[in-house]
């Protein structure tokens, strides 16, 4: 099902007729489509690139998560099936970050979710969200913390956070 939270952002940014086409248009995108028909190898497959992305970017993160036992159904299931704007299970952005993160996505495609996820691991890991002990990490990733909204900085820091998680590190090259 999805979530009233991405119908609401849609309606908030365009006029009913719109949205509902902007949420076909959506739809039609293979992550979305993927985690919204329970297409297991679609999924697998962003579960995927995200956690090789993860170790490349924040390998002390990606350790801690295996070490831990944190999957990546845990917090990337939320993140992608609500499109960083869900309630419960995987938290949510604030408003102006996802319809600014969607704003790209519109022109970019997937890959902006990847990096988008991967944004937000780097983010909260950067505000030291991801130090605590296991239920504190899963309660921030599944959560979001206060008013369940990730605290990522605000918009036009997030924004360089998503951009720098799609540029390759000289490690990468």
């Amino acid at each position: 099902m999805f979530s009233l939270s991405i119908a609401a952002l849609l309606l908030l940014n365009l006029p009913a007729p719109l949205a509902f086409i902007a949420l076909a248009n959506i739809l039609n995108r293979p992550v979305p489509l993927s985690f919204h028909t329970d297409e297991a190898s679609g999924i697998h497959a962003s579960y995927h690139v995200t956690l090789d992305k993860l170790a490349l970017k924040l390998p002390h993160v990606a350790k801690k998560f295996h070490d831990i036992g944190l999957g990546p159904e845990e917090y990337l299931d939320g993140m992608y099936r609500g499109l960083f704007c869900g309630e419960g299970r995987g938290s949510r952005l604030g408003v102006e970050e996802v319809s600014r993160i969607w704003d790209v996505f519109v022109f970019e495609g997937d890959a902006v979710l990847v990096r988008t996820a991967i944004g937000v691991l780097m983010s909260l890991d950067g505000r030291g969200m991801l130090s605590g002990g296991v239920e504190e990490v899963r309660g921030m990733l599944r959560d979001g913390g206060k008013g369940g909204t990730w605290d990522v900085g605000g918009e036009e820091r997030f924004v360089e956070v998503v951009r720098g998680a799609g540029k390759k590190d000289k490690e990468e090259k």
